[in-house]
């Protein structure tokens, strides 16, 4: 059985929905501020998360910018050993190249050097190497007013050997001997011999003499223009001075190559040599029976 509403009770229950409306509202706002609070705070930490992978990838971009230019670096290394290795290459094939030349030359000289044992040990009749210290010029005009020594201070300070002027002992005029040439393709006529004189100059040693022999050598064309600074193209020659015995073999050495159309003949240190062009081999003559070897 329902009582009935009177108004105080209609005010109580008023109330009440006021009331519940009220603490509802409260309770209700008092979540959405605990789940704004929640949210930022998550918003927080989102942000700083996000913060922190931003300093991550700035972080990854200046590591691959390092490993970038560490590969850059390591690439040009590597080309440039590769430059250092082309031409370490290349010097190594020309220090082979060098080296199979001076091997090539060697292995001459040693042919050379066992011919001339080889000649020394046939020959029965082979004369000791010369001793002498003397050379003779050849080819002076006589028109030149120069006296013996002064002759010979001007060789020397044209062959650029002036401070072995205090090695000579003498020199003396020799009548000229035709028929001893600086090499076998020129010779002087006999009127053009008669107008020359040679001068023969003493050392004090053999290795002094020998040694501006090879200054002469080194120029290979003396001229009276050149070393005395006259008006002629006549040639000087400035030689060793033989004995009269191994004169007379490269006389006849001189003869026989001629008629057999070898290309060098010469004196060295009193042996006669002969060699054929494009030849390396030298051939000894000690004597005139060895001669017959030119054939």
């Amino acid at each position: 059985m329902l009582w009935p509403l009177t108004p105080n009770s209609i005010k109580k229950i008023d109330k009440l929905k006021i009331d519940l409306t009220i603490a509802f509202d409260a309770k209700l706002e008092q979540k959405i501020e605990t789940f704004k609070l929640d949210m930022m705070q998550q918003y927080e930490d989102i942000q700083g998360t996000v913060a922190e992978v931003v300093q991550t990838m700035s972080n990854i971009r200046e590591d691959v910018a390092g490993l970038s230019a560490g590969q850059s670096n390591i690439l040009s290394r590597v080309v440039g050993i590769g430059c250092q290795a082309f031409e370490s290459a290349e010097e190594i094939t020309s220090i082979k190249q060098r080296h199979v030349e001076e091997i090539s030359a060697i292995e001459q000289e040693m042919a050379s050097f066992v011919a001339l044992t080889s000649s020394l040990s046939r020959s029965s009749a082979a004369p000791a190497l010369s001793t002498t210290t003397e050379f003779v010029v050849r080819g002076l005009p006589l028109e030149l007013s120069l006296s013996d020594s002064e002759i010979v201070s001007v060789i020397f300070s044209f062959l650029g050997v002036s401070q072995l002027l205090g090695d000579v002992l003498d020199s003396r005029v020799m009548k000229p001997k035709t028929g001893q040439p600086n090499d076998l393709h020129v010779r002087d006529s006999t009127s053009s011999a008669a107008s020359k004189r040679s001068l023969v100059v003493r050392l004090k040693s053999s290795a002094t003499r020998d040694f501006v022999l090879e200054k002469v050598s080194a120029r290979r064309v003396l001229t009276v223009r050149d070393i005395f600074s006259l008006n002629c193209d006549d040639r000087i020659y400035i030689n060793e001075l033989l004995p009269s015995n191994i004169h007379k073999l490269l006389l006849l050495a001189e003869s026989r190559a001629c008629e057999l159309n070898l290309s060098y003949v010469w004196a060295n240190r009193g042996i006669v040599k002969v060699r054929r062009e494009g030849c390396p081999e030298i051939i000894i003559l000690q004597s005139e029976s060895d001669l017959n070897r030119l054939a």
